[in-house]
């Protein structure tokens, strides 16, 4: 009766041992998922569908947050100056 009861005492100790141990793990777990997503909320842009020189100009801008990158539009680029370009100066060229 001894023998048995300790022994059953020890199994019940170490499956609670075990118990612990996963529950610890799946809290460090839980854990560092969570502290990954504060990270990528707060320091991480929203760039995608942007070209490499609006992700530069994005960086670069220091009104825009992380937090609010996904709202950032690229600034316009006006439009060039009314002289003609080397193209359009040869088409006018052939067809005369």
């Amino acid at each position: 009766m001894g023998a048995s009861f300790h022994r059953l005492s020890c199994e019940a100790a170490r499956a609670r041992r075990e118990l612990t141990s996963t529950r610890r793990r799946r809290f460090v777990f839980a854990g560092c998922n969570i502290a990954g997503a504060v990270i990528v909320y707060f320091f991480l842009y929203e760039s995608s569908g942007l070209s490499l020189e609006n992700v530069d100009r994005m960086y670069n801008d220091p009104s825009v947050k992380p937090w609010t990158s996904r709202s950032w539009v690229p600034p316009v680029r006006p439009l060039p100056s009314s002289s003609p370009s080397r193209a359009s100066l040869r088409l006018t060229l052939r067809a005369s």
